[in-house]
């Protein structure tokens, strides 16, 4: 058995806390699989993590590093391809993902790393083969296999968190599972084969011009090239709510609640939306002084991007994009974007700037995804046995037929996520909303020895399984029952 997960997104809770619960995969995720592999004779069990389950840039402690120190900033970049080992953009990165104790224990972990925020989803992880054969009654191989996102980029440049990482979710680090250089320097795969499932995955990344800055030869060095989505992700979605918490002093009307809900911007998709997205929260309040807050947030915000000196030199011939950023970074046109900004509060500005965005999201259709997948050439040659293209990264699940080669039949599959996220409404006759909900999406493949009742003899299948919840989680305990008792005893209600 095959199973396919990714987009876990995993982080330190420094932009807010957006982490699964350890018991989304003990109660749900486990009792699925020993179920499955206990009904269809599972030969082995092998768990393929698809890219982007540590998140390294969704943390708040980047703006405690000066600009220059930033993985986009000249000493981050002077780390690429070849890192300067102790760097201080290294330390960073260690500080955010936490080092696993010898002793084993939480305790010993600082709080605000990845790590300790998800420590018992972690040790999960660490004991899924022991968990498994004890659960089977047998032993069979289990194996945690490890591909590359874009959001964990950053672990693959520096080995000191490849090791961690391996320590803190147990993987499996061999010369299957693993590149190796010259029998000593070894780097997480950025592909994933397996002719016994007939499948090929990616993380996906690589067909988003903005998360991946690399050529279409794939190399190790092409993917570790910093991609302006990382900016974006830090110093604007990271960015908002940290910024809207600095004013809270100056807009006493700003409250925790509010900042919390300014850092749900984590789970927009695309990232097209966020504009979007930002400007349906506005339009639910009425408090002046809470506008007054939000616009000058995003002033800031926005303006800071136009500062950042990656974002002024960045460069892609697949979007005219870049061309717009180095413009409106220049003079004169970055005093009339200040200036437009200061004079124009966002509730007047966004709703200009919504239809042009709207016009360059291609959402649904014959997306990038789905071309890049039926280009693939990896099931184009002549001794494939692939038919299944895996990709995660868009954290949209997706089933599309590709073609049929050489009698196999070829299927594109994205492996979506386990995040929550906000899905953008229909509202043909007014402007969008947007509405949460919390999804978990994985994939399952069977090779010729598995799931063998009433199947064709010596055939591979799959089965894909999508979960969708919309329910409203308790956030403050002690206030629901101070809430509830006060209900209790009025005699008006």
């Amino acid at each position: 058995m095959l199973v396919v997960i990714s987009d876990l997104h995993f982080v330190d809770a420094t932009s807010g806390d957006h982490n699964l619960p350890a018991k989304a995969f003990e109660q749900i995720f486990l009792s699925n699989i020993i179920s499955l592999a206990r009904k269809n004779k599972a030969t082995e069990i092998k768990l393929l993590l698809l890219g982007d389950i540590p998140d390294l840039i969704r943390s708040e402690q980047w703006f405690d590093e000066a600009p220059e120190n930033r993985p986009w900033g000249a000493n981050g970049l002077r780390d690429i391809p070849a890192p300067h080992l102790g760097s201080r953009v290294e330390r960073r990165c260690l500080d955010i993902l936490g080092r696993f104790p010898e002793s084993g224990k939480q305790t010993d972990v600082p709080e605000n790393t990845i790590l300790f925020q998800n420590w018992d989803t972690f040790k999960f992880f660490r004991n899924f083969q022991k968990t498994i054969h004890e659960e089977l009654g047998r032993e069979i191989p289990v194996r945690i296999i490890y591909v590359v996102g874009n959001h964990d980029r950053l672990i693959n440049l520096y080995p000191s968190l490849r090791d961690e990482l391996r320590k803190m979710l147990g993987l499996t680090v061999n010369n299957q599972t693993v590149q190796v250089l010259d029998g000593m320097e070894w780097w997480y795969p950025y592909t994933f084969v397996d002719e016994a499932y007939g499948v090929f995955a990616r993380h996906g990344h690589q067909y988003d011009v903005y998360n991946y800055n690399g050529t279409t030869a794939y190399t190790r060095a092409d993917h570790l090239q910093v991609p302006v989505g990382d900016v974006i992700a830090t110093e604007f979605a990271v960015n908002l709510p940290r910024t809207l918490r600095l004013l809270q002093a100056e807009y006493p009307a700003v409250t925790d609640d509010l900042v919390k809900a300014m850092q749900d911007i984590d789970n927009v998709r695309p990232l097209g939306r966020m504009m979007e997205w930002f400007f349906s929260k506005m339009r639910e309040l009425d408090n002046p002084d809470i506008l007054e807050a939000l616009d000058k947030t995003l002033d800031t915000v926005v303006n800071h991007l136009f500062d950042v000196e990656f974002v002024q030199n960045w460069h892609n011939p697949k979007t005219h994009v870049d061309e717009v950023l180095r413009t409106l970074s220049r003079t004169p046109f970055k005093n009339i974007i200040e200036t437009l900004t200061r004079i124009t509060d966002a509730n007047r500005l966004l709703p200009l700037l919504l239809p042009t965005i709207e016009r360059t999201l291609n959402e649904g259709g014959l997306d990038d995804y789905t071309t890049g997948a039926f280009y693939e050439p990896e099931y184009r040659e002549p001794e494939s046995e692939t038919r299944y293209i895996l990709y995660g990264h868009t954290h949209t699940p997706v089933l599309r037929p590709l073609d049929v080669v050489n009698g196999r039949d070829i299927i594109y599959l994205n492996t979506g996520t386990w995040r929550g996220r906000f899905y953008r409404t229909v509202s043909l006759d007014k402007t969008a909303d947007f509405i949460g909900m919390k999804q978990l999406t994985y994939l399952v493949f069977y090779n010729v020895e598995e799931d063998k009742k009433d199947k064709e003899l010596g055939t591979i299948g799959f089965e894909s399984w999508t979960g969708n919840q919309k329910k409203a989680y308790l956030k403050d305990v002690d206030k629901q029952a101070a809430f509830l008792a006060t209900k209790a005893t009025d005699p008006n209600d």
